[in-house]
């Protein structure tokens, strides 16, 4: 049985969620993945994947990419090469969210690899 890599890594992340009350979902940003072998449209792709799966876990209220990349632009902030924890930690407080995900994105042959 094949599972997509964004639904293996939204599950691992469930228990960033675990904690909240029922009525309480948490609020997280995904700021969207790096690479240097993945091409622009692929990451992209796999960034959307793994908002829409968190979000199928019922337990997080992911911040949209436009809502996000409006706020970013309203308060002056690049995000590109972005992936510092200290650069998502200031994304994170500027977006008013509990968490942020970012991570990079490698491909050797078939196989993906992600470090969040």
């Amino acid at each position: 049985m094949r599972r997509s890599l964004a639904a293996i890594l939204a599950a691992s992340l469930f228990s960033i969620g675990a904690s909240a009350q029922v009525d309480e979902l948490v609020r997280i940003g995904v700021i969207d993945l790096e690479s240097e072998t993945v091409p622009a449209p692929e990451l992209r792709i796999l960034s959307d994947r793994l908002r829409v799966e968190l979000v199928n876990t019922g337990e997080f209220q992911v911040l949209e990419r436009e809502r996000m990349d409006l706020i970013l632009r309203e308060q002056g902030f690049q995000q590109s090469g972005c992936v510092a924890t200290e650069c998502a930690v200031e994304i994170g407080q500027l977006l008013g969210t509990e968490k942020m995900i970012g991570g990079r994105v490698g491909k050797v042959g078939d196989i993906y690899t992600m470090t969040l």
